[in-house]
C-alpha cells in the first residue's frame, strides 16, 4: 500500500463519463425491458418483494412469504413511486433503474477518488459488464439496490476520510450504509469497514464522532434485524447440501472471470515484480480447486450457458443461450483469470510478509493497510467475502451475491503502485476481455427480457381460454405471485417443477413447458412455435407449449392450437419430469 496523493478535482471529462455511464445503466435496461413488453413483470425472486410492497401500499401491511433478506428498506423505499404511479407495476421497474443508475455513478465516483479518469471509466465499465447485472436493473431484485447503496456508502466515506467532507459526510455514510443493511444483511460490510478504517488511523478529534457513529451503527443492525426477523412472513434460506468448497472455488473464479479486464492491466503493470512460485502456486491452487468443482469454474444462476436461472423457471429444456464454444472459451478464460488473481494476491501478500519481519508484526501491519487510503476498500473485501462465506457454510451461494465486490476489487487492481511495465498487450487483452464480457451480458439479458415476458403472455393467453391464475402455471413467478396460503415445500407431489409444489393454493390445470411434455394427465392444447426470438431482437425463434390437465377440478382442455410455421417447430426429445438444478442455479431458497 501506499500513500496517494489527493485525488484530481473533477472536470468535463468526468461528466461527460458520469453522462455517458447514466445513460447506459438506465437506457439499455430500460430499451431491452420496453422491447420486450417486460416492463413491471416479476423476473427470479423479486416477486416476494413485490408482492410486499404491494401489499403495503395497498392495505399497509406487508404480504411477503418466505422472504430471506432484510428487504424492509426497499419495500419502503418504492412506496413513493406507487405513489406516483398509482400502483401500476412500471413502478418496480423504475426503482430498479434508479438504483441501477446511483450503483454506476457511485462506482465511478469511487474509482476516481483512487484512479484517473480513463481507469475509473474501466472500473464502471467492469461492473455493467457482469453478465446478467443490466437484466437485475430492470427487475426488483435487492441485490443491485443494496450494491448501489453499499457503494454510495463507500464513495461519502472513503471522501471523509481522505477529508473531501465533514462530519455530516460520515453520518450519511453510515446512515445509507444502514439503508442498504436493511436490503440485504450483507451489506453490512460497507459502513463496518469505514468506521474500522478511520478508528485504525487513530485521530484524537475524531473519536467522539467515530464512538456515536460505531454505536448508531451497532444499535440501527440490531433494530433492523429485530424487525426483519418478527416479521411473521419471513422464511429461512434453504440450506445447502453442499460443503462452502463446492460454492468458495466457483465464487472465487467468478469474481476472477469478472475482473479479468482489470486483472489483465494489473498484472501488465506488475509483469516483471513476478516471480515463478507466484503462478506456479496460483495455477496449484486453482488446479485443486476445480478437482472439487462438478459443475466448472463458473458459480452459475444468471451467468448460465441455457441463461437467467437455467431451466428452474419452467418445465422443460430450452435451447443454450451462450453457444458451446464461447461457454467453453468462458469457462477457459475463467481458469486463466484464477491464475492471474491468485498470483497477484500472493505476489502483495509476500511482499508484506516479508517486510513485517516476524509473526509479532502482523497486527501493526494489518493496522498499516487498514489505515491507507486504499484501506477502506481492503477492508469492505475482506469483510464482504468473510460474510458470504459464513451464509455459504449453511445455505447456497449465487453469482448476484458478487455484485458489490466488483468496484472495490477493480480499482484495487488498477491502482499504480509504483513504476509500471508497458501496458501495450495487456492492454489490447484487457479491451478483448472487456468485449468477451460484454457479448455475454448482452447474450444473458436479452435472453432473459425475451423469455421472462414470453412466459407471462402465455399465462395471460392461458387466463383468456378460462384457467384461473393460481391454477397455472407459466413459470416460477407465475405459480408463485399468484399463490396464497403458506409456502410449504412438499406439500403437493404433481411431478412437475419444484415450486409447483410449495403452495396449498396451487393445483395445476395449465402448464407452459419449453419443451414436449410427456406427462400422463395433460394434452397439448397450445403450440407457439415463435414465441420469442432467443436474443429479444435477433435468434432463433424459440417455442413455448401450453399443456391442458385432463384431471378433475380443471376445465376441459380446448382444442390444440398451433401458432407459427410448422418449419418452427422444435425437434427435441419430449420432457418427462421435474429438473434438478445444478449448483448455484435455480429460484428460491435464499431470494
Amino acid at each position: 500500500m501506499t500513500t496517494a496523493p489527493v485525488p484530481e478535482r473533477l472536470g468535463r471529462r468526468d461528466v461527460v463519463a458520469l453522462a455517458g455511464l447514466g445513460l447506459i445503466s438506465v437506457g439499455i435496461p430500460l430499451w431491452m425491458s420496453a422491447a420486450a413488453g417486460g416492463i413491471g413483470l416479476p423476473s427470479n425472486d423479486d416477486w416476494v418483494y413485490m408482492r410486499g410492497a404491494l401489499s403495503l401500499f395497498q392495505t399497509g401491511a406487508i404480504d411477503m412469504p418466505g422472504h430471506t433478506a432484510a428487504t424492509i428498506g426497499q419495500v419502503l423505499m418504492v412506496q413513493p413511486f406507487l405513489w406516483v404511479s398509482g400502483g401500476a407495476p412500471w413502478a418496480f421497474t423504475s426503482f430498479g433503474l434508479a438504483m441501477g443508475l446511483i450503483l454506476a455513478l457511485s462506482t465511478y465516483l469511487l474509482a476516481r477518488r483512487f484512479l484517473g479518469t480513463a481507469s475509473a471509466v474501466l472500473v464502471a465499465a467492469v461492473l455493467l459488464a457482469y453478465p446478467g447485472l443490466v437484466r437485475q436493473m430492470a427487475t426488483f431484485m435487492t441485490d443491485v439496490p443494496a450494491s448501489a447503496l453499499g457503494t454510495l456508502c463507500l464513495l461519502l466515506g472513503v471522501s471523509w476520510l481522505q477529508d473531501a467532507g465533514g462530519r455530516l459526510t460520515l453520518i450519511a455514510s453510515v446512515a445509507i450504509g444502514l439503508v442498504a443493511v436493511s436490503i440485504r444483511e450483507f451489506a453490512v460490510a460497507a459502513p463496518a469497514a469505514i468506521l474500522v478504517a478511520a478508528w485504525a488511523r487513530n485521530r484524537a478529534n475524531e473519536r467522539a464522532l467515530l464512538s456515536w457513529a460505531t454505536v448508531s451503527l451497532i444499535i440501527g443492525i440490531g433494530l433492523i434485524l429485530l424487525v426483519a426477523d418478527s416479521s411473521p412472513s419471513r422464511g429461512a434460506a434453504s440450506a445447502s447440501e453442499m460443503p462452502l468448497s463446492l460454492y468458495s472455488v466457483p465464487a472465487f473464479m467468478t469474481l476472477a472471470a469478472a475482473l479479468l479486464p482489470a486483472i489483465a492491466i494489473a498484472a501488465g503493470r506488475r509483469i516483471n515484480e513476478f516471480q515463478a512460485r507466484h503462478l506456479l502456486v496460483g495455477g496449484g491452487l486453482v488446479a485443486t480447486g476445480m478437482v472439487a468443482v462438478p459443475d466448472g469454474p463458473l458459480l452459475g444462476n444468471i451467468w448460465a450457458p441455457s441463461g437467467a436461472v437455467s431451466d428452474a423457471s419452467l418445465s422443460g429444456a430450452r435451447d443454450q443461450v451462450i453457444a458451446p464454444r464461447l461457454w467453453v472459451l468462458s469457462e477457459q478464460l475463467a481458469l486463466l483469470a484464477s491464475v492471474l488473481f491468485v498470483a497477484l494476491i500472493l505476489r502483495w501478500g509476500w511482499r508484506r510478509w516479508s517486510r513485517m519481519g516476524s509473526p509479532s508484526a502482523a497486527l501493526p501491519a494489518a493496522l498499516e493497510v487498514a489505515a491507507s487510503r486504499e484501506g477502506p476498500l481492503v477492508l469492505f473485501l475482506v469483510a464482504y467475502a468473510a460474510g458470504l462465506a459464513i451464509f455459504g457454510s449453511f445455505y447456497s451461494l449465487y453469482d448476484r451475491y458478487l455484485f458489490p465486490l466488483i468496484p472495490a476489487a477493480a480499482i484495487l487492481l488498477l491502482r499504480p503502485f509504483g513504476p509500471s511495465a508497458r501496458l501495450g498487450r495487456s492492454q489490447a487483452f484487457s479491451h478483448a476481455a472487456l468485449a468477451w464480457l460484454a457479448l455475454s451480458a448482452f447474450l444473458i439479458a436479452a435472453n432473459s427480457f425475451a423469455y421472462d415476458a414470453a412466459r407471462y403472455r402465455a399465462g395471460d393467453v392461458a387466463v383468456r381460454m378460462g384457467y384461473a391464475p393460481d391454477t397455472i402455471d407459466a413459470g416460477a413467478e407465475w405459480v408463485e405471485f399468484h399463490a396464497s396460503g403458506t409456502e410449504v415445500p412438499g406439500i403437493h407431489h404433481y411431478g412437475l417443477m419444484a415450486y409447483d409444489d410449495h403452495w396449498p393454493s396451487f393445483h395445476p390445470c395449465a402448464v407452459l413447458s419449453n419443451s414436449p411434455l410427456d406427462i400422463p394427465g395433460f394434452q397439448l392444447i397450445r403450440e407457439d412455435r415463435a414465441a420469442y426470438l432467443n436474443y429479444l431482437f435477433i435468434g432463433a425463434p424459440e417455442p413455448l407449449y401450453l399443456y391442458g390437465s385432463t384431471g378433475p377440478g380443471c376445465p376441459a382442455p380446448p382444442q390444440a392450437d398451433l401458432v407459427g410455421p410448422a418449419s418452427q417447430a422444435r425437434t427435441a426429445s419430449a420432457y418427462t419430469g421435474p429438473q434438478t438444478p445444478k449448483m448455484g442455479i435455480g429460484p428460491g431458497g435464499a431470494p
